[in-house]
């Protein structure tokens, strides 16, 4: 197994390493601000509902 995905079909000129390699970043900002808010907003409307 050499790990190669090969090329991209929708951006032909990347392969699809490379595209993964730049969306990763994006993924996982997003993936931290939600896990953040959804903690917050549950801790918060968790600690409401049981006062």
């Amino acid at each position: 197994m050499s790990g190669d995905l090969g090329p991209s079909l929708a951006s032909f000129p990347l392969s699809v390493n490379q595209l993964i390699g730049v969306c990763i970043v994006w993924t996982i900002g997003l993936l931290g601000t939600s896990i953040l808010i959804d903690w917050t907003l549950g801790v918060t409307l968790g600690s409401l509902a049981g006062y």
